[in-house]
């Protein structure tokens, strides 16, 4: 416990810690030697970049790290004073020079660097057998070495190491000795510098899987960059060559865990053990439903000094992906805001009942063999039977929009248009008169101009001064909530709708965001917590949580949404800094 402890600490410091590297070379290493060409060819996932971030973008979020640093630091003071009442004393005396270790570094302007890490470093995670291994590009080996060195120093314990051919490493076993008796493997993390990066990789000590693959010393045959199949989807979705950017193949997943007859993998052992064998019949059919959903890809579309814009899409067949397009509906103004909060949603729930019915009776109709998919019969006949309700209510509602100007929880102050999108208008209103009757005293039309709600619900609910004006036109019933918004709410139920209509959306300025969070404080969080070691760790944490709600005050805008397309289901999200 006490390894791993340590070895942990050595990645603990990476992760809180930041710097203002040197501007990396502008052109990327020979595409033989970056991270991602030591991933085989057929890897489940793989994810990385083929050139360092723009330096511009480097420089803008330097000064928001510098803040976490600042958060990182206080955290780390405050873990002294809990150490120092719970810490058995023989061990008290490691924890704080350990402590003091980071504090230290963490005050450095060139934290990263002094550590021989570069910020703005190539990097990849992928996975060779099952097994996930991570690289990292290395600013200067012996500086990472020596900041190791000083960790053990610190902590008087040596972390153990062993040699390979020549090539030194770390390793910490995984697991307790009793249970590796009684199984296929005996796991460990295993470190190591090859040549200017850094390795990191679960072991699980098979034959099968030597240990120089999984650190790059024996390379693959054919490594993932030789296949192509990043730059592809790079250039498919208009990913950028310096993003983090990935894939999972959930086929090849699926043959980690249920590998072609006659073959195992060590993961397809040790679900035996487990008792959870797939058989021949569980394998082609956990690979029919991959193959209707067969990739998940995700990538980075622009990273400047002002923009963050990620992609990802969950690629569907191209049949199953036409009949999800349909679920969605169009809802005026949605996912347009770019100011104050907005979420909403749409949904034909008419198409959404048909297309779950036809997923039912095609199981129905060929019910599953594999023991494990029994549950999925089950549910799919159940479904069946519940569709009803949805069709009913597939006359009324067709999606929603929130759009706040103003909204602080603190002070209980909400402003702005709330949208219902319907293909009967006056149907809703009609229903909802049996909630609110002062509805049907309004003498609403379909002219889309806005009349003022007098309720008692609603002083009762929103104060005795505030206003509600409710408009109506052809396609949506809008309300204004607050003074001041009949124009907008006659505005709001008008507004063209996005086009690909989104499934889901949200977006936030930071400055929303700050006034959404601004009733979490240290006090709350104290309150909130369940158990001594939970209160702990939440009086702990909470510097470096203030630091990361202080990073919305550097944030124009963010939005995020999910939108059915012929390509499958798929993720946007921005982020635009002030």
């Amino acid at each position: 416990m006490k390894k791993t402890a340590l070895f942990l600490a050595v990645a603990l410091a990476l992760a809180a810690c930041s710097n203002k590297d040197e501007p990396a070379s502008p052109k990327a290493a020979a595409a033989a030697d970056i991270p991602l060409s030591f991933a085989p060819v057929n890897t489940a996932f793989a994810m990385g970049n083929f050139e360092p971030a723009p330096q511009s973008y480097i420089d803008a979020i330097s000064p928001m790290l510098d803040s976490m640093k600042a958060g990182f630091v206080q955290s780390l003071d405050r873990a002294k004073e809990v150490a120092a009442d719970e810490a058995p004393e023989q061990e008290l005396t490691k924890i704080n020079a350990l402590i003091d270790l980071f504090k230290e570094r963490l005050q450095k302007p060139d934290t990263l660097a002094s550590m021989g890490i570069k910020l703005n470093g190539l990097q990849a995670a992928y996975e060779v057998s099952g097994a996930p291994v991570l690289r990292l590009e290395l600013a200067d080996p012996a500086l990472f070495t020596s900041f190791v060195a000083e960790v053990e120093t610190r902590a008087g314990e040596k972390l153990p190491t062993a040699e390979l051919n020549g090539q030194a490493y770390w390793h910490l076993p995984l697991g307790d000795k009793a249970a590796e008796a009684t199984t296929a493997i005996t796991p460990r993390l295993v470190a190591a510098i090859v040549g200017k990066q850094l390795v990191v990789a679960f072991d699980p000590q098979i034959a099968e899987l030597p240990l120089a693959q999984l650190i790059g010393l024996e390379r693959p045959a054919k490594s993932f960059v030789d296949g192509g199949e990043l730059q592809a989807i790079n250039k498919q979705y208009g990913y950028q060559n310096y993003g983090s950017n990935g894939v999972v193949d959930l086929r090849r997943v699926v043959g980690l865990f249920a590998p072609a007859e006659g073959s195992t993998t060590w993961l397809s052992k040790v679900a035996q053990e487990n008792g959870n064998t797939l058989s021949a019949v569980c394998r082609t059919e956990f690979l029919s439903i991959a193959d209707k959903a067969p990739r998940f890809v995700l990538g980075a579309k622009e990273i400047t000094a002002k923009k963050f814009d990620m992609g990802g899409v969950l690629e569907v067949e191209s049949k199953l992906a036409g009949e999800l397009k349909k679920i969605t509906a169009p809802v005026p103004g949605l996912g347009t805001d770019t100011t104050g909060v907005e979420f909403g949603m749409s949904l034909k729930v008419d198409q959404l009942a048909g297309f779950l019915q036809a997923q039912a009776a095609a199981v129905q109709a060929a019910p599953y063999q594999c023991e494990q998919l029994q549950p999925l019969n089950e549910q799919m006949a159940e479904l069946t039977q519940n569709l009803a309700g949805l069709y009913a209510a597939a006359g009324w509602l067709t999606g929603a929009r929130a759009s706040l100007s103003e909204f602080d929880i603190e002070n209980q102050i909400v402003k702005g248009t709330v949208v219902l999108a319907s293909p009967n208008p006056m149907g809703l209103i009609g229903m909802a008169q049996g909630f609110l009757p002062e509805l049907g005293q309004l003498g609403l039309t379909p002219d889309g101009k806005a009349k003022e709600l007098q309720s008692p619900m609603v002083a009762g609910t929103m104060g005795p001064d505030s206003q509600v004006w409710v408009a109506m036109n052809d396609k949506a019933v809008g309300l204004g909530i607050g003074a001041g918004t009949q124009a907008a709410v006659e505005a709001a139920i008008k507004a063209s709708p996005a086009n690909p209509e989104p499934l889901l959306y949200y977006g936030f300025s930071g400055q929303s965001y700050l006034k959404m969070t601004g009733g979490l404080d240290e006090d709350t969080l104290a309150q909130a917590a369940e158990s001594d070691a939970e209160a702990a760790a939440n009086y702990v944490m909470w510097p470096v949580l203030q630091s990361a709600m202080n990073f919305y005050k550097s944030v124009d805008f963010v939005s995020m949404s999910y939108l059915l397309t012929d390509r499958g289901v798929e993720m946007k999200q921005t982020m635009t800094l002030k």
